[in-house]
């Protein structure tokens, strides 16, 4: 079936969607609707190691951007440094103004440059401050081209607002959890607003409200349990201390007047303060 091209037409959701009519539902994936998505570099990877055995230690990776010297693609093993990176691409003219990892709508900016080459790393750009296109002062327009630009449908400039106002009601009512990041209200905002910035902060939030929410329901059951644990571990320690007192009357009665047992010199059978104890009686007597 031949797709127009359009981004983001390879994101699972769409993708899916646009070829067999199934829609992903919320915080699930692709196998929970009968599809398995793979990318070209995917099957050339399994059928590299079909032929070969050698598993993916190598990415090919985009270096691009206005502070690169010599814009390439690089063959790179696995782990390299995204500062031998530039190095191999001729070192950086000026100083970036943000380096993304990743491309350009869907990337992530990166301060240090030790960050190493991932299996999932396709390119790196370094951007001159005139290609960033941060503002400083961000200003929702309320023009609604980001609406327009959604390929979810949501409404990225109340998803805005609601994150920084911190209402989870609001971003869970409004399925925050669907948006793919694919960055195209970013690109279209004429505001300049982080918006897929804010939407990752916002999906972090749902997360771990959800995880507390997990633990909170856990604990009663948890504290059932030991509740219901001690009795049993009372029982036990009553039947440890009386069967630990019948032997020690047993060792008692076993002394014999007048003579000193072995297991005061360092016989088995009875413990060491126990032993103590009889011996400085059985003295005493002599």
């Amino acid at each position: 079936k031949m797709l127009p091209s359009v981004y983001p037409q390879g994101g699972e959701k769409v993708l899916v969607y646009h070829t067999t009519g199934r829609v992903i539902p919320e915080g699930k994936l692709p196998i929970d609707v009968g599809c398995v998505v793979m990318n070209c570099t995917t099957l050339a990877a399994i059928g590299s190691y079909l032929r070969t055995g050698m598993p993916l230690v190598e990415k090919c990776v985009t270096v691009d951007g206005g502070a690169v010297k010599k814009p390439r693609n690089v063959m790179v093993p696995i782990g390299t440094s995204l500062e031998d990176l530039f190095n191999a691409c001729g070192g950086l003219t000026v100083e970036p103004a943000k380096i993304i990892y990743g491309g350009p709508m869907m990337g992530i900016a990166q301060k240090d440059l030790a960050v190493p080459v991932v299996k999932a790393t396709n390119s790196i750009l370094c951007l001159l401050k005139d290609e960033n296109g941060a503002a400083e002062n961000p200003v929702c327009l309320r023009c609604g081209k980001c609406v327009e630009a959604c390929p979810m449908r949501l409404q990225p400039l109340y998803l805005y607002r609601f994150v920084n106002a911190g209402r989870l009601d609001e971003l869970e009512r409004l399925h925050l959890l669907d948006c793919i990041e694919c960055g195209s209200c970013a690109f279209t905002c004429p505001g300049k607003l982080p918006l897929v910035e804010r939407f990752r902060k916002g999906k972090k939030m749902l997360k771990e409200a959800k995880n507390r929410s997990v633990q909170l329901h856990h604990r009663p059951q948890r504290r059932f349990k030991q509740k219901q644990r001690i009795p049993q571990m009372n029982s036990g320690m009553a039947q440890r201390k009386e069967t630990n007192s019948q032997r020690s009357s047993a060792a008692h009665r076993k002394m014999i007047p007048g003579t000193i047992p072995d297991t005061c010199w360092g016989g088995t059978g009875i413990s060491t303060g126990l032993v103590t104890g009889v011996c400085l009686g059985v003295d005493a007597a002599l």
